[in-house]
């Protein structure tokens, strides 16, 4: 059985993963293109593993 990948909810829970705030999530992060940070309504949401690896290397997407 696989694991199921670990989402992030909100803004300030994605900032605080990767040592940002909120709003810098919301206004810069949540932007950018090829983003793997996604909206549920109003509010944000991204699997874990996909952020860290955008991190990693934004310009693969």
């Amino acid at each position: 059985m696989t694991e199921r990948p670990k989402v992030i909810w909100t803004a300030a829970a994605i900032g605080q993963r990767i040592g940002v705030n909120g709003d810098f999530v919301r206004s810069v992060l949540a932007t950018e293109p090829g983003t793997p940070i996604r909206r549920w309504g109003k509010r944000l949401y991204v699997i874990e593993a996909d952020l860290i690896e955008w991190l990693r290397n934004p310009d693969a997407t």
